[in-house]
């Protein structure tokens, strides 16, 4: 979510250059501690947890899949790879990815690799299938190092969500008028450099 997040904030800046940024990058867990605590305005996530004290103020779409490299699914066995490559503990993506295991009885060895970087590459070297951003491995899919794995629900609309404190609508940081330092937080994982458009949530999102 970053990548999409600095294109937003050079835009913003372009706006309003006097106002001071800070952008800090974390788990989701860590994300939504920042954002209750009122560390941070705003955050960027995938899963917004269910919180009465949030909102989200926008929306945009964001695909995710399972890849895996062409010799991973040749040997593919008993509807396993040789091994799934996870984020690390408190990511959102592995928390999705783990809920697919579970919903398919996957028994296949799990690698934690970290970063979304080191999955994604993990994957290209034939360590094992992932779950990834569309978007960030277009150009790995585009030049086959990685192929889409087809499995049931796949693949996964996940749109970002732009969380804040719920508020009246006079009051939304979008609102203020010229706040001299803003702090905003998103999830780890990297996705493609177009920040594509941001629309508002539909009634009751």
């Amino acid at each position: 979510a970053e990548v999409h997040v600095a294109h937003l904030l050079a835009a913003f800046r372009g706006s309003f250059p006097g106002v001071g940024l800070d952008l800090e990058v974390g788990p989701r867990s860590r994300v939504w501690h920042l954002l209750r605590s009122h560390s941070v305005d705003l955050a960027v996530a995938g899963r917004p947890p269910h919180d009465a004290d949030l909102t989200t103020y926008a929306l945009r779409p964001n695909e995710l899949l399972v890849v895996a490299a062409r010799s991973v699914l040749e040997s593919w066995r008993d509807g396993d790879p040789s091994a799934w490559l996870l984020r690390e503990h408190g990511s959102g993506m592995r928390a999705t990815l783990e809920g697919i295991l579970e919903t398919l009885g996957s028994e296949a060895p799990r690698l934690t690799l970290g970063s979304n970087g080191a999955v994604i590459a993990g994957a290209v070297a034939g360590l094992g299938a992932t779950l990834a951003s569309r978007e960030l491995v277009d150009g790995h899919l585009a030049g086959e190092r990685l192929l889409e794995v087809s499995l049931p629900g796949l693949p996964l609309r996940r749109p970002y969500h732009l969380v804040g404190p719920r508020r009246a609508a006079d009051r939304s940081p979008f609102r203020r008028s010229r706040p001299r330092r803003r702090r905003v937080a998103c999830p780890r994982p990297g996705v493609g450099a177009d920040p594509g458009t941001v629309r508002r949530p539909r009634a009751g999102c």
